[in-house]
């Protein structure tokens, strides 16, 4: 219902509450205790958490899944927050230790330290930007992958901010089989080309299965997008 449901539709219930098909209050409304952002919030919270139990439960996530509008701090570059990140592929690494990544022109690189690190003013060279909302950043990400561990996890956002890809393996080897946001029946949507590398296909899976939004939902397929902002996700 989270996604089914139009956001207005679902903002009016946490305000105004819901009622049966007879009349009778079914829940209360909550417009005298939360605050329109706050109710946002909680909306987003609740996706986030109903994500995060379907890619647990079924090893996808069934329906579309934002980036987290994240703090970061980008050297030489003005952006700010993961929403400032316009029609660019991100990579968001968890990885304990970063010396070993390498520079990838296809996509941006965003670093979450583990918890506690310290990291200086410049930052390893595969790394574009460094997540600074930590504590939040963690707790987001967390709720949206149902794993509390981030230690070794890499997830890709294609150039919509759609996170569409997982890899838990803590190193540089993707497969077509990290795609966990896919068409149900896109199985063989990229021809298999040996002189790619395997990141390159997923990347071309990515961009050959674009998602699109609509009213009231969001759905794998077809060929743009529509709304959903990247500050939808939880944050």
């Amino acid at each position: 219902m989270l996604w089914r449901r139009a956001d207005g539709d679902l903002l009016h219930a946490v305000r105004q509450g819901l009622t049966t098909a007879g009349g009778q209050p079914s829940m209360p409304g909550f417009a005298e205790q939360l605050t329109v952002a706050q109710s946002w919030e909680l909306l987003h919270f609740l996706r986030a958490q109903a994500a995060g139990q379907l890619l647990q439960l079924s090893g996808s996530w069934a329906m579309p899944v934002a980036l987290p509008d994240m703090a970061l701090r980008c050297p030489g570059q003005p952006w700010q927050r993961v929403r400032d990140l316009q029609r660019q592929r991100v990579r968001l690494v968890g990885l304990e230790d970063v010396q070993g990544l390498l520079p990838d022109p296809r996509m941006l690189t965003l670093w979450l330290p583990p918890e506690g690190r310290a990291v200086g003013a410049v930052l390893p060279a595969a790394v574009d930007c460094v997540v600074t909302s930590g504590t939040e950043a963690r707790q987001a990400l967390r709720w949206l992958t149902g794993s509390e561990a981030l230690q070794q996890t890499q997830l890709l956002a294609d150039k919509s901010g759609w996170l569409r890809a997982r890899n838990d393996r803590g190193a540089d080897s993707w497969s077509e089989g990290d795609l966990v946001c896919r068409l149900a029946d896109a199985g063989a949507a990229v021809p298999v080309n040996t002189v790619e590398d395997s990141l390159t296909r997923l990347l071309r899976s990515m961009d050959s299965q674009p998602v699109v939004y609509v009213k009231g939902g969001s759905l794998h397929g077809g060929a743009g997008r529509r709304g959903a902002p990247r500050d939808q996700a939880a944050s």
